[in-house]
């Protein structure tokens, strides 16, 4: 049950992420390259300070660990 959880959140964030980049580019007339380029760019400025905090995060606790 808790894999599905996870699938069923992961599928809403990534609704929400496609929703988040194809609502200006149909709204301004764009061609889907466009849009496209704005789903990828949502997504990288999304999982970048993701990733940066689970790094941090990671290695703050495995230091404690260590001592």
């Amino acid at each position: 049950m808790k894999y599905l959880v996870w699938f069923m959140a992961g599928i809403l964030i990534v609704a929400g992420l496609l929703c988040l980049s194809i609502a200006p580019t149909v709204m301004a007339g764009y061609p889907i390259w466009v849009m496209i380029h704005s789903f990828v760019t949502v997504c990288f400025w999304t999982v970048v300070p993701i990733a940066t905090i689970g790094l941090l995060y990671f290695l703050l606790t495995r230091k404690k660990e260590i001592r």
